[in-house]
C-alpha cells in the first residue's frame, strides 16, 4: 500500500491539526488510497498506460507490420529455422503456416515480402496472406502497387486451397509455369471442396497446358500382322490302299485362329472331300473357303476355295466434349479412342481327293489314289491404332464445390494444349497358300490343290485427342463466385488431334474452347 511521502522541512500549518488533515487526505478512504503525493500534499494521477493499436484490418500503403499481427516471411532474407518475427522471417510460406499450426497464440496473418517464392503453396485452416511488404524498409507495405510471386517449377500447382481453409488473400500473384508433362495443364490456384477463400488484389496466371501425347502405332515397328500358314501338301497315289489328305494348318492370331480346310482323302473307287476354311462367313453366299469335292466314277476332284479376307477393324473417334475434373481439381481431358482390330482372314478350303486301283498303280492290288492338299491359313487381323492423348488444360482458378469471393483481381489463362493425334493402323497378315494335291500315277490324277487363305483386315485408324480448354475460371459444383471489379481472360483452345486417316469422318478430335467463366456438373 503506497504511503504519504514524508518530507524533512516542517511545514507552516496554522495548527498542528491542520497538518495531520493535509496528511490524512493521502491516506486511506480519501479516494487516491494508491496514489502517492507531490511535494504540495496534492494527489498526483497515474500516467496513462498506451495500449498497441489492433492489428489493422487489410493492408494500405505505409503500414508496417508488428510481430504482433502475426509471423513474417522472405525468400531472400529468411530461413526456416528463424522463429519469423520481423527480423528473422521464415524463407517459405509453406514454413510460415506451419508456425501458424505450432503457435496457436500467434495472430492468423503471414506477412510476405514482394519478391518470387519458388514454392508450391497448400493453405489449409483460419489464416490470412498479406503479400507485398518492402522487407527492407521497415517491412512497409507497397499499398498494391507490388504483389508477392508464388512461382513454382513446372507441373507444379502455385496455390491450393485445403478443404478446410478460411482464408483471406491479399496482394499476392499465383503463377503457374508451362505444363511439361502430356496433356498435363497449368492451374494457378485450386478451392477444394467447403473452403472459403476471399482474394484481394492479386493475380492467378496460368501458363499453356502441355500437347496430349500421339497415338502409338497398332505395331511399334510398323510391321503386318503374322502371315497365314501355307497348305501341307496332298500325298502321292499307291502309297497305300487308303491315301490320307494333307493335315489342315492353323494360324494362332491374338483376334482368334484361322484354320485351313484339311486335304480329301485319296480312295480307290472314289476321292473324299476337302473341309471347309474356318473361320467361314455367316451368311457365306460367295462360298469363301469352302473345301473342293472329291473325285467320283464320272467326276474328277475339285481344288478348294480362297478364303475370305478379314474385316478390318472400326476406326477410333476422336475425343468429344470439354473434359471433367477429379475430386482434386485436377482436369481429366477426353482421348481419342483406339482403332479396332482387325479379324482373321478365312482359310481356305481343302483340294479334294482322286480315285484310282491297281491298274495305275502297276500292282495286282487295289491301292489308293492321291489326296487332296491342305488350304492355307487365313493372315491375322492388324492391331488398330492408339488413341491420341487430350491436350493439357490453362486454367487461372478452379473451384470445386467451394465459397470464393474475388475483389479487383486479374484471372488468365493461356493456351490449352492440343490433342495428340491417332495411331497409325497395323496392316493385315498375309495369307497362307493352298498346297498342291498328290502326285498321280500310270495314268491317275493328282489329288486337289487346296485353297488359299484370305488376307488378314487392317486394324482401325486411332482417333484424334481433344484439345485442351483454356478457362479463366472453372466451377465444379458451386455457385458461381462472388466477382467485384475482377479481370477474367482466357485464352486460346488447344487444337484437336487429327486422326491417323484424317479422311475419316469423326476421327480428329474436338478443339478446346476459350471460356472466361465456365461450369461443370459435379
Amino acid at each position: 500500500m503506497p504511503r504519504p511521502i514524508q518530507r524533512t522541512r516542517s511545514w507552516r500549518s496554522a495548527s498542528a491539526d491542520a497538518t495531520v488533515l493535509l496528511l490524512a487526505s493521502c491516506g486511506l478512504g480519501t479516494g487516491c488510497a494508491e496514489v502517492p503525493c507531490g511535494p504540495r500534499l496534492r494527489c498526483e494521477p497515474p500516467a496513462p498506460v498506451e495500449e498497441a493499436p489492433p492489428c489493422p484490418d487489410e493492408p494500405e500503403k505505409g503500414l508496417e507490420a508488428t510481430d504482433k499481427c502475426g509471423v513474417f516471411v522472405s525468400s531472400s532474407l529468411g530461413e526456416d529455422e528463424n522463429p519469423g518475427t520481423r527480423k528473422a522471417p521464415v524463407k517459405t510460406i509453406a514454413r510460415a503456416i506451419e508456425l501458424l499450426d505450432e503457435e496457436p497464440e500467434l495472430h492468423p496473418r503471414i506477412h510476405a515480402c514482394a519478391e518470387p517464392f519458388p514454392e508450391a503453396v497448400r493453405v489449409r485452416g483460419t489464416l490470412e496472406i498479406w503479400g507485398g511488404f518492402d522487407c527492407k524498409r521497415r517491412w512497409s507495405h507497397h499499398g498494391g502497387g507490388r504483389n508477392t510471386m508464388i512461382e513454382p517449377g513446372p507441373d507444379e500447382i502455385p496455390l491450393t486451397f485445403e478443404a478446410d481453409a478460411a482464408a483471406t488473400i491479399f496482394d499476392l500473384e499465383a503463377q503457374s509455369a508451362l505444363a511439361t508433362e502430356p496433356g498435363g495443364s497449368s492451374i494457378a490456384a485450386i478451392v477444394l471442396e467447403g473452403a472459403r477463400v476471399t482474394l484481394h488484389r492479386g493475380a492467378l496466371i496460368a501458363g499453356d497446358g502441355a500437347p496430349g501425347r500421339d497415338g502409338a502405332p497398332g505395331d511399334p515397328k510398323n510391321a503386318s500382322a503374322r502371315a497365314g500358314h501355307h497348305g501341307r501338301f496332298g500325298q502321292d497315289a499307291c502309297t497305300g490302299d487308303f491315301v490320307p489328305g494333307a493335315d489342315e494348318v492353323e494360324a494362332g492370331c491374338a483376334q482368334g485362329g484361322s484354320m485351313g480346310g484339311r486335304g480329301g482323302d485319296g480312295t480307290i473307287d472314289h476321292g473324299g472331300p476337302g473341309g471347309d476354311g474356318e473361320l467361314t462367313p455367316l451368311p457365306n453366299p460367295g462360298g469363301f473357303g469352302l473345301g473342293g469335292q472329291g473325285a467320283t466314277s464320272t467326276d474328277g476332284c475339285l481344288a478348294g476355295q480362297t478364303g475370305a479376307d478379314g474385316l478390318d477393324g472400326a476406326h477410333g473417334l476422336g475425343g468429344r466434349g470439354l473434359g471433367t475434373f477429379d475430386t482434386q481439381g485436377l482436369y481429366l481431358g477426353v482421348n481419342g479412342g483406339d482403332g479396332g482390330d482387325g479379324l482373321p482372314g478365312q482359310g481356305g478350303g481343302g483340294g479334294g481327293g482322286t480315285r484310282a486301283g491297281a491298274m495305275f498303280c502297276g500292282s495286282s492290288r487295289n491301292a489308293g489314289s492321291a489326296s487332296g492338299g491342305s488350304g492355307g491359313s487365313g493372315g491375322c487381323g492388324g492391331r488398330g491404332g492408339h488413341g491420341g492423348g487430350h491436350g493439357g488444360a490453362s486454367i487461372g482458378l478452379m473451384i470445386l464445390n467451394a465459397r470464393v469471393d474475388i475483389h479487383g483481381t486479374t484471372i488468365e489463362a493461356a493456351r490449352g494444349g492440343d490433342g495428340g493425334h491417332g495411331g497409325m493402323f497395323q496392316i493385315g497378315g498375309a495369307p497362307g497358300l493352298g498346297a498342291p494335291g498328290g502326285q498321280g500315277f500310270g495314268g491317275s490324277p493328282f489329288g486337289c490343290s487346296g485353297g488359299d487363305g484370305g488376307k488378314g483386315g487392317n486394324g482401325g485408324h486411332g482417333g484424334g485427342g481433344q484439345g485442351g480448354p483454356s478457362i479463366a475460371i472453372a466451377v465444379v459444383g458451386a455457385s458461381l463466385p462472388a466477382v467485384m471489379e475482377a479481370q477474367l481472360r482466357a485464352g486460346t483452345g488447344g487444337k484437336g488431334g487429327l486422326g491417323a486417316n484424317p479422311s475419316v469422318p469423326g476421327s480428329a478430335g474436338d478443339d478446346g474452347l476459350a471460356i472466361d467463366l465456365a461450369g461443370f456438373p459435379q
